[in-house]
């Protein structure tokens, strides 16, 4: 998806609150499809869910307010790919979720899912600005 240098740098700025609210509060849930294993780091507060994987060396955040509203991916060197990004309250609820990270109730694992409570996968850690 190709967006304007505004939007991409809106984007990070959400990556890195998603970020951090999966490094302080997320658990590591292990998802089966057909006959892998995928290992993600996931978090639902209230309406939003949000889920963090890396196959093959890229890693893909993505936000889910019902339904998907942004995904984006990124590799090593942080160069940021923008896949999905809809309209929506989703945003403002997302930041000021960054900004209470330590107050919200409720926040956990997504229901009816194995829940491993090993380590992040080798994730990448929250960019310091982030924190």
């Amino acid at each position: 998806m190709k967006v304007s240098l505004a939007r991409l740098n809106e984007a990070r700025e959400l990556r890195n609150i998603a970020l951090a609210l999966i490094d302080r509060h997320g658990s590591s849930v292990v998802l089966v499809d057909r006959d892998r294993k995928i290992k993600t780091r996931q978090i639902e507060v209230g309406d939003l869910q949000i889920t963090l994987r890396a196959p093959m060396g890229e890693h893909i955040l993505d936000v889910y307010h019902g339904r998907k509203v942004f995904s984006v991916s990124w590799n090593d060197v942080d160069m940021v790919e923008v896949v999905a990004f809809k309209p929506g309250d989703w945003r403002q609820l997302l930041l000021s979720l960054g900004d209470n990270a330590s107050a919200f109730p409720n926040a956990g694992a997504p229901q009816n899912v194995a829940v491993d409570s090993g380590s992040a996968f080798g994730y990448p850690r929250v960019p310091q600005e982030a924190r």
